[in-house]
């Protein structure tokens, strides 16, 4: 909780690469590592556009994860979190981040 509010209040920048990941589940990884998460709230206003943007996809696409964990089987969490992620990297296919990034919005 307190990480969180300082985190709310603070100018503290996420440390996110310019490309996404090659498959969700790396991005996945990558958002646990990074705790990506406790910026959610974060006020944003400092940020540079392409960070917020860049955030920003991540942060859905993490998203859907969770939501397709919650049918996904596992024993933990975390396990049901990876397993929506693999499944969605076979959806993905052949497809760029980018690509499937677009046809989950659509």
């Amino acid at each position: 909780r307190n990480a969180f509010n300082l985190l709310h209040s603070s100018e503290k920048l996420p440390e996110i690469p310019p490309d996404l990941p090659n498959t969700v589940y790396e991005l996945l990884t990558q958002h646990q590592q990074a705790n990506l998460s406790l910026f959610e709230l974060a006020k944003k206003k400092h940020w540079s556009s392409s960070l917020k943007l860049r955030f920003s996809k991540r942060t859905y696409l993490y998203n859907k994860i969770k939501e397709r964990a919650q049918r996904n089987p596992g024993n933990t969490a975390q396990e049901r979190m990876q397993n929506a992620a693999l499944a969605m990297d076979q959806e993905k296919s052949t497809k760029s981040m980018n690509e499937y990034l677009k046809l989950r919005e659509s």
